[in-house]
């Protein structure tokens, strides 16, 4: 991937993250890639 690609990569990322767009996220990210449960408020 040449330095043009990542930054055009990121650029669409970041984008995404701020107009907090989760399908287009979820797009470009890999599909191994999974996300961390919620964690919970109560101490138990």
């Amino acid at each position: 991937m040449s330095n043009t690609d990542l930054k055009e990569f990121y650029g669409h990322y970041i984008a995404a993250i701020n107009a907090r767009d989760l399908e287009s996220v979820a797009e470009l990210l890999h599909d191994a890639v999974t996300r961390r449960p919620p964690r919970s408020s109560c101490k138990t």
